[in-house]
C-alpha cells in the first residue's frame, strides 16, 4: 500500500471514531489528511471503496489476535488474547458502535463479517471445551452449555463499547476482561478458579 493510501485510511478510521461512519464525507476526509478531494477520488472514488479497504485491514489485524484460537490455551492464554482484543476495539471503535449500520449499507462487509463471527464464536467453544479437558472447566453433560456459553461470551466483549455508549458510561480494560470472565467462573472448578487469582491477581473474583 502506498503512503498516501495509508494516509487516507488511517485518516479515514481516526474520523469515523470521533464523529462516527455516516457523519464524515469525503471532501471532510481530504481536507482532514491535507490532501485534494481529487487526490482522494484518485485512490477511492467513492466512500464504498474505502470502507472495504478499511474493512480488509481490519481482519488483517483482528486475525492475528484471533489465530490463537487456534492453538487451545488455557484461561492465561485467553485473557492475553482479550486484552489485546479491547486494544483492538479501540482502534477500529467505530466499527463496534455503528456495526449494524454499516451491514446493512455495504453487504459484502456483512457477509465476510457474520462468516468471521462464527469463527470467532467456534474459537471460543474450542476454547472451553479444551480447558474443560485439562480441567480448568467442570464437565457437563451436554456440550451445548459450553456453546452457549462461547456465544455469551462473545456478547459481552464484542458489544462491550455499544453497552456503554448507550449508558452513557466510560469503561476500563479491566472491566471489560471481568465482565466476560464472570461468565466463566461459575463453570470453573478448583484448579480453574486459582488459574482465575493468579490472573486478577486476588484472592477472590469480584
Amino acid at each position: 500500500m502506498n503512503k498516501t493510501k495509508k494516509k487516507i485510511i488511517e485518516t479515514t478510521i481516526q474520523l469515523f471514531n470521533e464523529s462516527g461512519f455516516a457523519n464524515v464525507k469525503l471532501p471532510l476526509i481530504a481536507n482532514t489528511a491535507s490532501i485534494s478531494l481529487g487526490n482522494l477520488t484518485y485512490h477511492f472514488k467513492k466512500k464504498e471503496d474505502l470502507i472495504l479497504s478499511i474493512y480488509q485491514l481490519f481482519q488483517e489485524e483482528l486475525a492475528l489476535i484471533t489465530k490463537d484460537y487456534e492453538v487451545l490455551s488455557d484461561f492465561g492464554g485467553m485473557n492475553l488474547q482479550l486484552r489485546d482484543f479491547y486494544n483492538f476495539q479501540q482502534r477500529f471503535r467505530f466499527f463496534y458502535l455503528d456495526l449494524l449500520e454499516i451491514e446493512r449499507a455495504f453487504p459484502a462487509i456483512a457477509e465476510k463479517h457474520h462468516q468471521h463471527i462464527e469463527g470467532q464464536i467456534s474459537g471460543l467453544e474450542k476454547s472451553f471445551v479444551h480447558n474443560m479437558s485439562i480441567d480448568n472447566l467442570v464437565p457437563q453433560e451436554s456440550p451445548r452449555i459450553y456453546k452457549h456459553l462461547a456465544q455469551q461470551f462473545w456478547m459481552c466483549t464484542v458489544f462491550w463499547l455499544m453497552q456503554l455508549a448507550v449508558r452513557g458510561k466510560e469503561g476500563t480494560i479491566e472491566e471489560m476482561t471481568e465482565s466476560a470472565w464472570m461468565l466463566v467462573y461459575p463453570y470453573a472448578t478448583e484448579k480453574g478458579r486459582n488459574n482465575f487469582k493468579e490472573i486478577f491477581n486476588t484472592e477472590k473474583i469480584g
